[in-house]
């Protein structure tokens, strides 16, 4: 496989990668790095439209991405071609060829060389999608371009003039070509030192070779959307048929181990020495793998909260019961000291320490005991309100009721 008959052998199924084959062709020798560009895309676009194939074709298909593959495995081995940034080439020859164009239609020059270098520039601005998706200048070039190659086209089949919707406004300089005159869209320019790659793609390229300055030209009015990709195809199959049609008879058997997964796994690898590398996508079990553990451990450091509220509210709670219950200790234990002394004191005077010494035999009956609570609780009043007078007196009463001595 090379690069003069790969457009030949392409598949009947794979029509669609014809005009990347044909770009390829044409810079095979002026630039190998923009040839391998357009048949790694174009391997590309062959993995994604090989599930959709009929199955009386999907054998001869697969094995010519294989092929296919294989070539560019074999290319990418020279310096040339995986040096340098992919997307950057790429980008610098469409607008150098987008430039040229422009000015030949603008000038009035619109034939068959200004379809071919609108296309052409079109085809290398979709080759960028292998490194990401286009950014918004670039779409905007792409669509024009391809709008353009059609209205020419229609134009030129149709037998009536074709007029620029943005024609120059001053004469160039130099003589214009004539219609007739041939121009190779990708003629060779003038050596130019090779500008550092830039992070965002160039708003308008200017090409190498001198042009003369244009005044006040106007901006090109927004196309309307892009004519089909099948009337884009068989216009360019009109302007550059491959050379020969012969396609082998023999077909490479495609092992029973490759498959289309093994197929996007090269094409990985190919692209990953030339321009930006593919970013790694995790397996979609994994991610889903992912998902599942943090929901679990979200719902694990729910219930852990749960439970700390929970235990906080228990602290709270027992500090608040416990402060009660000091409180209604200190409470008894006044009573206690005060009724020992009320008992210290009657047992030294000696005239009421009768009611100290309980009586022989006397056991307090339920009513002593209710009545000697009541005069408690008495006692706790009067000590809130520091009435010790009030307070000694129900003591005695106490005291009497639980000795067996009369309340005095």
């Amino acid at each position: 496989m090379d690069n003069n008959n790969i457009a030949a052998r392409c598949p009947a199924a794979f029509k669609k990668l014809v005009p990347y084959f044909i770009r390829a062709r044409d810079f095979g020798s002026r630039d190998p790095q923009v040839s391998y560009l357009c048949k790694s895309f174009a391997a590309q676009v062959g993995i994604g439209l090989l599930g959709a194939l009929d199955p009386t074709v999907k054998d001869e298909a697969t094995a010519f991405l294989m092929e296919l593959m294989d070539h560019l495995e074999t290319e990418k081995a020279d310096p040339v071609i995986s040096g340098g940034d992919g997307k950057e080439v790429l980008l610098r020859n469409a607008y150098l060829i987008f430039k040229r164009a422009d000015d030949r239609e603008r000038s009035g020059q619109a034939d068959k060389q200004c379809i071919a270098m609108f296309t052409t520039s079109s085809v290398l601005l979709e080759c960028t999608k292998q490194f990401g998706d286009m950014d918004e200048d670039v779409q905007e070039k792409y669509n024009y371009a391809r709008y353009t190659a059609m209205q020419v086209k229609k134009a030129l089949d149709s037998g009536v003039p074709y007029v620029s919707p943005n024609p120059s406004l001053e004469t160039q300089d130099t003589p214009m070509e004539s219609p007739s005159q041939h121009v190779d869209p990708m003629a060779p320019v003038e050596p130019q030192p090779f500008a550092p790659p830039l992070p965002e793609p160039p708003v308008a390229f200017e090409p190498p070779a001198p042009v003369a300055p244009m005044v006040s030209t106007p901006e090109p009015l927004a196309p309307p959307p892009p004519p089909p990709l099948d009337d884009l195809d068989a216009l360019m199959s009109s302007l550059q048929a491959p050379t020969s049609s012969a396609i082998p008879d023999a077909q490479p058997t495609l092992p029973e181990s490759d498959s289309m997964d093994l197929m996007e796994e090269r094409l990985r690898k190919l692209a990953g020495g030339v321009g930006e590398p593919a970013a790694p996508v995790p397996a979609p079990e994994n991610v889903e793998l992912l998902k599942a553990e943090a929901s679990l451990s979200k719902r694990r450091v729910d219930e852990l909260e749960n439970e700390l509220m929970q235990l906080k509210h228990q602290l709270v709670m027992s500090q608040t019961q416990t402060q009660q219950a000091q409180g209604q200790c200190q409470k008894y234990e006044q009573v206690v000291n005060m009724m020992k002394a009320q008992m210290a004191q009657a047992s030294g005077g000696g005239g009421g320490s009768g009611i100290v010494v309980p009586v022989v035999g006397f056991e307090p009956t339920l009513d002593h005991m209710v009545d000697a609570q009541k005069y408690a609780k008495y006692i706790i009043s009067s000590l809130q309100f520091k009435d010790m007078v009030t307070a000694r007196e129900n003591a005695v009463k106490v005291m009497s009721l639980i000795n067996g001595h009369p309340l005095q």
